[in-house]
């Protein structure tokens, strides 16, 4: 959950007096819209309490499969060793030319190009949603990452409408469409939910 900012001071003076470590995942957070980029707790940590968890996997491409972790230097060589016990490295050739990506600038303007798109692709895909299939589902989790949930309505039965007695929802990803597949996409969902009482 994305906490407010005095939730997380609090919550890492706990971890500081407690001896306890707090595990960052701090997903989806570049690409989050309709406000500014919420700091990581890894970065108000004055006690090196945080182990900050983070991929390229979603920002660039998933078969690039590298991933990172921040630890406070205390734990570098614990987790460097669990990590040469665990598996093969990911390429080094990867790494060197992600790292050059990343210090040429490149990685901060691709990810604000694609901030610029998914948003786009999620407004696109809920103006598609109100549009064809009306206001008897409701869109939510909408704020952050490259899908949006609906909820709906209480006697439409989720199973039955993925295969084209509680309220039922769906994941739609848009990551991946363009406007015309979010409009073709839509346009399907609605014709599979009309006849069950799910659309107007």
């Amino acid at each position: 959950m994305t906490m407010s900012a005095s939730r997380r001071m609090l919550l890492l003076d706990w971890a500081a007096r407690n001896s306890s470590w707090i595990i960052e995942d701090d997903y989806d957070s570049e690409f989050r819209f309709g406000s500014r980029p919420i700091a990581a707790v890894q970065g108000l940590d004055v006690n090196a309490r945080v182990i900050y968890i983070g991929t390229f996997s979603k920002v660039l491409f998933p078969s690039l499969r590298v991933g990172y972790l921040i630890v406070p230097k205390d734990l570098v060589r614990a987790f460097s060793r669990a990590r040469e016990n665990s598996d093969l490295f990911s390429s080094t050739l990867y790494q060197a030319v992600l790292t050059d990506f990343i210090r040429e600038g490149h990685l901060g303007r691709h990810i604000r190009r694609m901030r610029m798109l998914y948003a786009n692709r999620r407004d696109a895909l809920a103006e598609e949603i109100c549009k064809q299939i009306g206001t008897t589902i409701e869109i939510v989790a909408a704020k952050a990452g490259m899908h949006l949930i609906i909820r709906l309505p209480a006697k439409v039965d989720d199973v039955k409408v993925s295969e084209k007695p509680r309220r039922g929802g769906l994941i739609l990803g848009y990551g991946g469409t363009d406007l015309q597949q979010i409009r073709e996409g839509t346009r399907k969902l609605a014709s599979v939910l009309r006849p069950i009482g799910g659309s107007r």
